[in-house]
C-alpha cells in the first residue's frame, strides 16, 4: 500500500513580508543601539549563543552586561531576555533590554523586573552612568592599516561581527523558506534555483568576511587579501540585486537581508555611506522600488 503522500507546509506572503520588515527594524535597532555603546568606548561582543537580538559588552572591570534589542518590548520578550540571562548567570552580571514601543503594560511598571527596560532615546543616559562608574581606559591605539578597507576592518570590527552574523541569519531563513517552496512554472523553478545558488555563495562569503577582523589583527591574513574578499562579497551581493531587484522592492520579501548585506558592504570598507540612503528610502513614505532603484548606482559604485 502506497504511503500518503507528506503534506507541504506553505508560508503566506504576507506573514513573510511582515518577518521581514519586523527583521530589518530589528537589524537597525541593533546598529544604533552598539554604536552608542561602540562611541562610548566599549566593544559589543556577538553572537550571544546563536541570538540574533542580542550582544554583550563588557562594563567597568569585568562585569558583563547582556544587552537585549526589540522593537517592541513586550512581556513575551521580556520573559525570553530574563531566561536567557538566567542560563548565563555565570557569565553575566546584568541585562538590559533596550527598545522603540513598549506593550503589555510595562511602561509604568518597568521598575520593578530589576533590569533597565529602556526606550531608545533613554540609552544614552544610562551609558553616562555606566562610564562614571568605569576606569579610565588608556587611549586607544590608532589602526597602522593603510588600505580603506583594511582601515574599516580594523575601527568597525565588532559592528562587522555583528552585522555579518544578522546577515548569515536572515540567508539561512531566506533559504529555508526557498526550498520549502514548491513553484509550478519552468520559470519560476529557475528563478528560485538561482536565488538559492546566490545566497548560497553569500552565505560562505559572510562566513569569510565575518571572521576578517579578527585575522587582520593577528596578522593570519593581508590587506590585500583582505581587499579580495570583501571586493568579491560587494560584487555578489551587487549580482544578487541585479537579478532579484523586482522581487526585493516590490513584495519586501528580501528588504532586511538585502539591506543587511549593503550594510556589511559599508562596514568593510566596501564603498561609501550608502546605508542611510538605502534606510530612507524604505522609511520615506514613498514607493521602495522606485527608492531603491534610485540609490542602486550609488550602492554599487565601487564595486562595479
Amino acid at each position: 500500500m502506497a504511503k500518503k503522500a507528506k503534506r507541504q507546509r506553505t508560508v503566506s506572503m504576507r506573514k513573510l513580508a511582515r518577518k521581514d520588515r519586523s527583521d530589518m527594524e530589528a537589524v537597525e535597532l541593533q546598529f544604533k543601539v552598539a554604536t552608542i555603546f561602540r562611541e562610548a568606548g566599549y566593544e559589543p561582543r556577538y553572537p550571544t549563543r546563536g541570538v540574533s537580538t542580542a550582544f554583550t559588552i563588557d562594563a567597568a572591570g569585568h562585569h558583563r552586561i547582556l544587552v537585549y534589542c526589540f522593537p517592541i518590548i513586550n512581556l513575551a520578550l521580556l520573559g525570553l531576555a530574563i531566561d536567557a540571562k538566567n542560563r548565563m548567570l555565570n557569565e553575566i552580571e546584568e541585562l538590559w533590554i533596550i527598545g522603540e514601543e513598549m506593550r503589555d503594560g510595562l511602561n509604568e511598571e518597568r521598575d520593578q523586573y530589576g533590569s533597565p527596560i529602556l526606550f531608545l532615546h533613554e540609552l544614552d543616559r544610562e551609558v553616562e552612568r555606566l562610564e562614571r562608574a568605569r576606569p579610565p581606559d588608556r587611549a586607544r591605539p590608532q589602526p597602522s592599516a593603510r588600505t580603506r578597507v583594511g582601515k574599516a576592518l580594523t575601527l568597525n570590527g565588532d559592528e562587522l561581527k555583528t552585522a555579518a552574523t544578522t546577515s548569515l541569519l536572515l540567508v539561512e531563513d531566506r533559504l529555508e523558506v526557498l526550498n520549502s517552496e514548491r513553484p509550478n512554472s519552468t520559470e519560476a523553478k529557475a528563478q528560485k534555483q538561482k536565488e538559492i545558488e546566490s545566497l548560497t555563495v553569500l552565505r560562505d562569503q559572510l562566513a569569510v568576511i565575518r571572521d576578517l577582523p579578527e585575522q587582520i589583527k593577528n596578522g593570519a591574513v593581508s590587506e590585500g587579501q583582505a581587499n579580495k574578499s570583501v571586493k568579491s562579497f560587494a560584487d555578489t551581493v551587487r549580482e544578487y540585486w541585479n537579478k532579484n531587484s523586482e522581487m526585493i522592492c516590490s513584495r519586501a520579501v528580501t528588504i532586511a537581508l538585502f539591506s543587511s548585506t549593503v550594510l556589511v558592504c559599508k562596514l568593510a570598507g566596501a564603498s561609501g555611506d550608502f546605508t542611510i540612503a538605502v534606510s530612507a528610502a524604505m522609511a520615506g513614505g514613498k514607493n521602495v522600488m522606485d527608492g531603491l532603484k534610485g540609490i542602486a548606482r550609488k550602492v554599487f559604485k565601487a564595486a562595479s
